[in-house]
């Protein structure tokens, strides 16, 4: 399979209050014909936001093995309604690429998805395979949900406003980039996703 491996299109210098971190603009693993359903990514320098369009992707400039993951996020476009609301997934222990075949998921490492469809969150192996998921967790259009990924070598822990969703054992080598990107465009519906106050340190 052929992996277009992310690259520096702009930095995204997101503010914290540790120090400023660095992320990378991933290469879009498609090109659409129309362009509102092209693959995106928009910094907002006033309110520190960071819009993923499409399977907009950002990538850690720097590797990660065990870490804490915190950002505000919410989806603001794509259906209320059915299969096509939005997914936010955060890939770690990964190169950062994303396929260039359907569905454009993290070619290796682990992620965790953020389904608002399933109104579940899930942790997947890079080639689907589900190592631990969480039901009924509603993800509105609109609202805003507070997100914590702690990865400590062994575990991932992972918790949504405060509440532990996920808690699971990991497998071994997991050190590498860390990838966040929003759902395809599926049935060509448009699909957007807005982090706030993304920070990232290290364990």
């Amino acid at each position: 399979m052929k992996r277009m491996v992310c690259w520096a299109i702009m930095a995204l210098a997101v503010s914290t209050p540790v120090a400023a971190q660095e992320w990378e603009v991933g290469h879009p693993p498609f090109k659409a014909k129309d362009s509102s359903l092209t693959p995106t990514v928009s910094f907002n320098p006033t309110n520190g936001t960071i819009s993923l369009a499409n399977r907009g992707c950002i990538v850690s400039s720097d590797e990660w093995e065990k870490f804490v993951l915190t950002t505000s996020w919410k989806w603001t476009e794509g259906q209320e309604q059915d299969a096509y609301q939005d997914v936010l997934a955060i890939a770690f222990g990964s190169d950062g690429s994303l396929s260039e075949k359907w569905s454009h998921e993290a070619t290796n490492g682990l992620r965790v998805a953020f389904e608002a469809h399933g109104s579940k969150a899930t942790l997947l192996k890079a080639g689907g395979e589900v190592l631990a998921s969480k039901e009924g967790i509603a993800f509105s259009r609109g609202t805003a949900y507070n997100i914590r990924i702690h990865v400590d070598g062994k575990k991932v822990f992972v918790d949504v406003d405060g509440k532990s969703v996920l808690e699971a054992d990991l497998p071994t080598g997991t050190k590498g980039k860390v990838a966040i990107y929003n759902r395809e465009p599926v049935a060509a519906v448009r699909k957007v996703s807005v982090l706030r106050d993304l920070k990232i340190t290290a364990q």
